[in-house]
């Protein structure tokens, strides 16, 4: 996890979606980076357990990309003599929205 804040970009994308999902197009374009960076840095995002789906979205075209979302609104970090201690205040939005999901799917079984 504290890889992911060393790098202002990672930061950077997961402010920006704490309010709102974002496809990895449009972080690319408000970040001024290469579409490919992005994907990457959502993609480490996701491993460190900071940023999911929030939804699938198919275009007119049937194109389908995904919209990503902080599932944390807080982060803090404690670094003392005793060690290094990290906080993480959860999106309450966003995990209201996984949990809704997650229950439906289990009962399409």
């Amino acid at each position: 996890m504290m890889k992911a804040f060393s790098n202002v970009s990672l930061r950077q994308i997961l402010v920006s979606c704490f309010d709102s999902p974002k496809a990895a197009s449009t972080l690319a374009v408000d970040l001024d980076i290469p579409l490919s960076t992005a994907y990457n840095y959502v993609h480490e995002l996701m491993e460190a357990g900071l940023l999911a789906v929030e939804r699938s979205v198919i275009t007119s075209e049937g194109k389908r990309f995904a919209m990503y979302r902080s599932v944390a609104r807080e982060i803090r970090f404690l670094v003392s003599s005793n060690g290094t201690t990290v906080e993480v205040f959860p999106n309450e939005e966003a995990t209201t929205r996984f949990y809704r999901l997650w229950s439906s799917l289990k009962k399409v079984k």
